[in-house]
């Protein structure tokens, strides 16, 4: 049977692979799509994706000052991979650690003007940004950029004691035009230096510089080699130059725009004591959620609250609850309740009283409504303390923030679901939303190309990514024997067993 997967028209919207990074000898090539489910069995190797990205993250916002040599963060809010023999395969530290990025040229364009904020807007103090967060693309002279091929970027890096493991060599190739390769060289004093190697004239003048304030080095035009060049080389050396300077760019704004939830959630409290107005995000734990309903219900007293207008929509859609009320208990004390109105109810209910459910989807569905599109959500085991209904509903929730902009990375062992994903590739569905699309924009259909199931599996001691092709029939044609098959093969040994008893 011919995989529709196989007819696909548009390229992902970025290619990833991960080389000597914990499990993965080498991942190979695979696609992060809007929406990306990482399946398979436990311990192979599907956090070590998250996790990869994650360490890339906090590195970038890990800014450290007065040194041209930033080293990677391998401990932090988002991830603590240890020292770097733990991180790098097979614990043998004479290996480098790579990743490895492919890109659309035309993706680059979107540095152009900044993008919106989130899908729904939160009025409350956040963080100051850092300046790369608003890069807009330039070119000089009017070049017209590069609209064509792709970008693929490998950065390496190697141990780096007493420092930590730090940047020791990039290659960057655009397709059709050529490559170019950066290697790092220290002497006295860790004074560095970049020394660049390439085949392609169009690349030649290009030079790698450390940056004291920037996690990747800048790329710069040497203007002694950049003269040799004829008029139209000289062009074309720009804009390669330029697509390189905006690929960095569009990296770390992707990064610092993405946000995770673990798969260790906050348990629910009875009452809440409000931490003030500067939590800009849910935490990895989800630790700020609650703050973040309760900043918008004092912010937003008596007013329209979309925040918590959209929670309660995704609540009553994953068929957990009707409703949910932030109630001020204790003004002087600053202490608050969550109440929450369980379907078919006429009462309110504390969220302590209802069970482990709602209090752990909560944060899943307070950060994701306030992603900024252009970034990644990463989520962990989403479906935790659900039932089946909200667990297939889920899906329905990241295929909202897929066609909002929001490309979601999820961790899952639900294959309900998965299911509920793959019927709605069959309808080419478009959710029954009542509330959401009126917040930002027409929404789109879940396309095949927007989807991508990645499933994970160890041999030995190393690690590998397949993607699972969907059939005409949006069945798994690939799927590996033995794997989310336990259902079925249940029923069938029910229902022999009760076909013999009835004997």
């Amino acid at each position: 049977m011919k995989s529709i997967a196989t007819e696909r028209t548009e390229r992902p919207l970025i290619q990833l692979r991960l080389e000597n990074f914990r499990l993965f000898q080498d991942s190979g090539w695979f696609d992060l799509a809007p929406l990306t489910c990482l399946v398979g069995r436990n311990s192979s190797g599907k956090s070590s994706v998250i996790s990869g990205l994650l360490l890339l993250k906090q590195s970038i916002e890990n800014e450290v000052f007065g040194s041209a040599i930033t080293p990677l963060a391998l401990s932090g809010q988002y991830c603590d991979l240890g020292q770097f023999r733990d991180l790098v395969h097979n614990h043998d530290e004479s290996f480098e650690v790579s990743f490895s990025f492919r890109v659309p040229v035309s993706e680059l364009s979107n540095l152009r003007s900044p993008r919106g904020g989130a899908l729904v807007e939160l009025a409350t103090p956040r963080s100051a940004r850092s300046v790369s967060g608003y890069y807009r693309y330039y070119s000089p002279h009017d070049d017209k950029p590069l609209e064509k091929g792709t970008i693929e970027v490998r950065l390496t890096f190697s141990a780096d004691q007493p420092f930590g493991p730090s940047l020791s060599r990039c290659e960057m190739n655009i397709s059709d035009l050529g490559g170019v390769k950066f290697l790092r060289t220290i002497s006295g004093a860790r004074k560095q230096h970049w020394r660049t190697y390439t085949d392609s004239d169009v690349f030649h003048p290009m030079v790698f510089e450390p940056s004291p304030r920037s996690f990747f080095p800048a790329i710069h035009i040497r203007e002694k080699n950049y003269d040799a060049l004829a008029t139209s080389r000289k062009r074309r050396s720009r804009q390669v130059t330029h697509a390189c300077r905006s690929f960095f760019l569009y990296l770390e704004d992707l990064l610092r725009r993405s946000e995770m939830i673990g798969p260790f959630r906050q348990p629910p409290e009875r009452r809440y004591t409000f931490a003030g107005f500067g939590a800009n995000r849910s935490g990895p734990s989800g630790e700020q959620a609650i703050d973040l309903l309760i900043t918008e219900a004092l912010l937003r007293k008596g007013k329209n609250q979309p925040l918590i207008a959209a929670v309660s929509y995704w609540l009553k859609a994953l068929k957990l609850a009707d409703s949910l009320r932030i109630r001020d208990i204790a003004k002087h004390l600053n202490l608050f309740e969550v109440d929450i109105k369980l379907t078919g109810k006429t009462i309110r209910t504390n969220l302590a009283d209802v069970g482990f459910g709602v209090s752990q989807v909560l944060p899943v569905l307070v950060q994701g409504l306030l992603m900024e599109p252009g970034g990644i959500y990463f989520v962990q085991e989403p479906e935790i303390h659900l039932h089946p209904d909200a667990q297939a509903g889920l899906a329905d929730f990241f295929i909202y923030l897929a066609c909002q902009g929001v490309m979601s990375i999820v961790e899952t062992h639900s294959e309900y679901l998965l299911l509920r994903l793959r019927r709605r590739l069959a309808e080419n569905a478009k959710p029954s939303l009542s509330v959401l699309p009126k917040l930002r924009g027409q929404r789109t259909s879940i396309s095949m190309e927007s989807v991508s199931v990645l499933f994970s599996q160890t041999v030995g001691n190393e690690a590998g990514i397949m993607r699972l092709q969907v059939g005409e029939g949006f069945q798994f044609e690939n799927l590996p024997a033995g794997f989310m098959s336990q259902i079925t093969d249940d029923r069938m040994h029910l229902l022999k067993a009760a076909s013999k008893g009835n004997a």
